[in-house]
């Protein structure tokens, strides 16, 4: 096992935040930037997480801004079917705990951008009828606005969304996340421990997943979930249904190391196994973004690990830290095509790109990558 140790470096450089507008992005996306602003202060090492997703699972931002308590960048999706989602989603960034922290940014399409799209949504009767009928700022009386249709002919641009949530963050380090996960206790803290590591080397660092039964209470601590992985209601992320794409190794050393709060924080590296990996990372800014061509469910999460191989990234996994997801996923619960964008040759189209580019940016390929479809 290697340890990595390394030195903090103070980052005193406050990043320039962005006003709010509306600009267009690509052929037909517009962006609202900061349609919530982080105004929050940036301490030395803080690591921003970075979330993308749908309106219609904006709820989770704000467990987030209590428990990831650090600043948070969301990228969120909305449509024609979203603007109430979208008005809970205002009225609870206006009256959460640490908002402070939280920036997001709204992503359509449309033939032209304006913020009138919004506001205009905003305005519908159905709108004003669903927020006057809820009371507060509970997120449990929102639960039936933040239900939005998917629209047909509607790609979801996971990979603008991952990358806008990271070029805006207000930090030098990022941890790459789904939205609907939920972390463990002092994970902000774990993570700012490794960020001089991560920003002054070519370190990325894998922060567990785990998925637990839905019934219980959200595990917070490693001890916990060591707990509840022994009474089988809790286990890896996908275990069952797409292990080898989110397992990390040496999970009994993490769990034996990590249950004690009193150990410091360590990365112990690790070897990028194959194209099927798709690990929830911290990286820097300046490491490698998400290929955006690759159109959602066609291994759009794994082409940024391995571009870091052939970039030359050492991989590490994070003690301490982890997140856990509500539910677990069993064998033929998930419906491939309900969640695929585009057709197989559309997607055959984007990893010939992909290739390309990689050729053209990393023309030699390491023996630690192994074999891949896109060599």
């Amino acid at each position: 096992m290697v340890i990595f140790v390394g030195t903090v470096r103070v980052f005193s450089s406050r990043k320039s935040r962005r006003v709010d507008n509306v600009r267009s992005y690509g052929d037909n996306l517009c962006i609202w930037y900061n349609f919530t602003q982080d105004r929050a202060e940036i301490e030395p090492d803080d690591v921003t997480l970075c979330v993308h997703g749908s309106i219609n699972y904006g709820k989770f931002v704000f467990d987030h801004a209590v428990h990831w308590n650090g600043h948070v960048s969301a990228a969120v999706y909305i449509n024609n079917n979203s603007f109430e989602a979208v008005a809970a989603y205002s009225r609870l960034a206006q009256c959460m705990p640490k908002r402070r922290f939280v920036q997001t940014h709204l992503v359509w399409r449309a033939p032209t951008c304006d913020k009138s799209f919004v506001l205009n949504g905003l305005q519908r009767i159905q709108v004003f009828d669903a927020m006057d009928a809820i009371d507060g700022c509970n997120i449990a009386n929102f639960t039936t606005v933040f239900q939005s249709e998917r629209l047909a002919d509607d790609p979801y641009p996971a990979n603008v969304l991952r990358n806008l949530a990271r070029k805006t963050a207000p930090t030098d380090v990022h941890l790459i996340a789904d939205i609907e996960n939920h972390f463990s206790h002092d994970a902000s803290q774990v993570a700012k421990a490794f960020a001089p590591m991560v920003r002054d080397k070519k370190v990325a660092v894998a922060v567990r997943r785990f998925e637990f039964d839905e019934r219980l209470r959200t595990p917070r601590t490693v001890r916990r979930l060591h707990e509840m992985m022994k009474n089988k209601t809790a286990m890896q992320f996908h275990e069952i249904f797409y292990g080898n794409g989110h397992a990390v190794p040496f999970l009994d050393e993490w769990i034996e190391y990590s249950k004690h709060p009193t150990n410091s924080p360590q990365l112990l590296k690790v070897t990028y196994p194959d194209t099927h990996w798709e690990p929830q990372l911290i990286l820097s800014r300046y490491a490698p973004y998400h290929f955006e061509a690759i159109p959602f469910g066609y291994k759009d999460q794994t082409v940024l690990p391995y571009e870091l191989c052939r970039a030359g990234y050492t991989f590490t996994a994070g003690s301490h830290i982890f997140s856990s997801h509500r539910g677990i996923r069993q064998k033929g619960a998930y419906k491939g095509m309900d969640r695929v964008d585009g057709t197989p040759e559309h997607a055959e189209e984007a990893f010939q790109k992909f290739k390309w580019y990689l050729r053209q940016t990393y023309p030699n390929v390491p023996d630690t990558c192994g074999p891949s479809k896109w060599a």
